[in-house]
């Protein structure tokens, strides 16, 4: 029986298991997009300079809801495509309701008032996480959370975050993006052709 196992652990994935793996850890990424939406962003890198693989990773990056996410604005992609279907997210002072709105360099994103102290909530949420995961909560003792003075915080190197006024600032096109899993960009072009 353990003879059988051992086999199977070893037995090398088909060419369609790795594209489907890759395709499916690209979708959960970026909040569970479709097959049909990464293959028309596939064509549209295609058809722009340099790398595909780049030019994907940078049209994903510079979607509203993934820079929302990634700058703990939403705890979720299911949050951060309701605030923005909600009409709670601004882009250079317009309201924008669709969540794969393509962001570029000098863009401002706000939040509208009502929406703040859910987003403040969010990130002390978040932080309370990365205490409890760290050991540090015996340290805090359960008190609320000044995130404005957290000198710690992850957020993406492409954009500018103020989190007193909750803003943020494109600065550039994203160029190396770090994945939490192993993610085979260099593939993206194999996988996403048909």
């Amino acid at each position: 029986m353990q003879k059988v196992q051992k086999q199977q652990a070893l037995k090398k994935k088909s060419n369609f298991g790795v594209q489907l793996e890759i395709k499916k850890s690209v979708a959960f990424l970026y909040g569970g997009l479709r097959a049909k939406y990464l293959t028309t962003l596939f064509q549209k890198s295609f058809q722009r300079k340099g790398s595909v693989s780049q030019n994907m990773i940078s049209f994903l990056e510079k979607r509203l809801d993934t820079v929302l996410v990634k700058n703990h604005f939403a705890g979720s992609f299911a949050h951060a495509r309701q605030l923005i279907s909600h009409q709670k997210v601004k882009v250079n002072g317009v309201l924008i309701q669709v969540p794969s709105f393509q962001l570029y360099p000098g863009d401002v994103i706000s939040l509208d008032d009502e929406a703040q102290d859910q987003v403040r909530q969010t990130m002390r949420d978040f932080l309370n996480r990365q205490e409890e995961q760290s050991g540090l909560k015996n340290f805090s003792a359960k008190k609320e959370r000044d995130f404005t003075n957290t000198v710690v915080w992850y957020k993406t190197t492409y954009c500018e975050v103020n989190y007193k006024t909750l803003e943020i600032v494109i600065l550039f096109a994203p160029q190396n993006v770090h994945y939490p899993m192993k993610v085979q960009t260099e593939k993206f072009t194999k996988v996403f052709k048909r």
